[in-house]
């Protein structure tokens, strides 16, 4: 069981970062950071889940934060700044 949370997490932090760094406007070097410092939240977080249910539960949390933040980035983000 810690072995395949341990594999979720990993794989779902990776993607979260394949999928910024593959954005089609440039990535800052302190959105890399933060995309960076993720993974192990990830992992922390799917390590500490005991259950199926905590697991699902802590998921839910950390999309709700992504998209809060994903949301807020692109609300602040100034108009060509790395774009097209």
């Amino acid at each position: 069981m810690q072995g395949v949370l341990w594999v979720l997490a990993l794989l779902s932090g990776h993607a979260l970062v394949e999928g910024m760094l593959k954005a089609h406007r440039a990535v800052s070097g302190w959105e890399l950071a933060a995309y960076v410092l993720l993974l192990p939240v990830f992992v922390l977080m799917a390590v500490s889940a005991h259950t199926w249910r905590a697991l699902l539960g802590r998921a839910v949390l950390l999309s709700t934060l992504t998209f809060a933040y994903l949301l807020w980035a692109g609300l602040t983000a100034q108009p060509g700044f790395g774009g097209t």
